[in-house]
């Protein structure tokens, strides 16, 4: 049986220790490459130099925001799988963040399965 390729991921928040939680949550399960940034601004140096398969946004950072940083990253690369994550359960980002063009939306206070 052959194993599938490892997801190469792209977190960006501009929380650190958040950053560090994700990497170890989503490399533990041995299917996903994570790569953080704390910014929007450093993730698209990232990049510009590198190949990523996905991306996982902070809405609230300073700067730029998710939605600010998702409509950039969908002139650059259209079919990047983008999900928005947000500690701000206002209905409005929700919509927002979809309305954009996030593949999905997650309040980061609810639960998160990685499976």
């Amino acid at each position: 049986m052959t194993k599938s390729p490892v997801i190469r991921v792209l977190f960006v928040d501009d929380n650190p220790d958040l950053c560090t939680i994700f990497r170890m949550l989503l490399e533990s399960s041995g299917d996903f490459s994570v790569q953080t940034s704390v910014s929007a601004r450093d993730a698209l140096a990232f990049l510009n130099e590198n190949a990523a398969d996905a991306i996982i946004s902070d809405y609230s950072m300073p700067e730029m925001n998710g939605i600010e940083f998702l409509e950039v990253i969908r002139k650059r690369y259209p079919q990047m799988p983008f999900i928005i994550l947000t500690g701000d359960d206002s209905k409005e980002i929700a919509i927002n963040a979809l309305n954009s063009g996030a593949d999905f939306y997650q309040n980061k206070s609810e639960r998160i399965d990685i499976q």
